[in-house]
């Protein structure tokens, strides 16, 4: 267990997401790095939004990688449906730890495309100093 103050970097919008406006069928994916950039945790929010119907669903997977990415998992550790409801965003909040390298997948499975993927992150590490 790491001794020290926590160090948080809030707000990060440099992951790339992929195509913002994937269409029915398009998976977009983010790749988090986290033992090249120190983070021992980084938190998640995705929020979503398409005009579409309560029928319509995107599937967010989240992936651990062995070797920075070269290679997924082709299980996920963690996955959430995400349902249209009244053309509102639909926000989600991931917790990722002791992952070396993740990657988290949006697959949408709806007749619509998305209107709007926004991600931010914020990544804990440790001042020892």
């Amino acid at each position: 267990m790491a001794t020290g103050t926590a160090v948080w970097t809030e707000n990060q919008t440099d992951v790339n997401f992929g195509d913002l406006t994937p269409a029915d069928g398009v998976q977009t994916k983010a790749d988090f790095d986290l033992a090249a950039s120190g983070y021992d945790m980084i938190v998640v929010q995705v929020s979503i939004d398409w005009n579409a119907s309560a029928t319509d669903f995107a599937d967010l997977h989240l992936y651990s990688s062995p070797d920075s990415g070269g290679q997924d998992d082709t299980t996920p550790i963690w996955s959430q449906r995400i349902t249209a409801l009244d053309n509102d965003p639909e926000y989600i909040t991931v917790v990722i730890m002791n992952i070396p390298y993740a990657i988290l997948e949006l697959d949408n499975q709806s007749n619509q495309e998305i209107t709007a993927l926004d991600l931010i992150y914020a990544g804990r590490k440790w001042d020892i100093s």
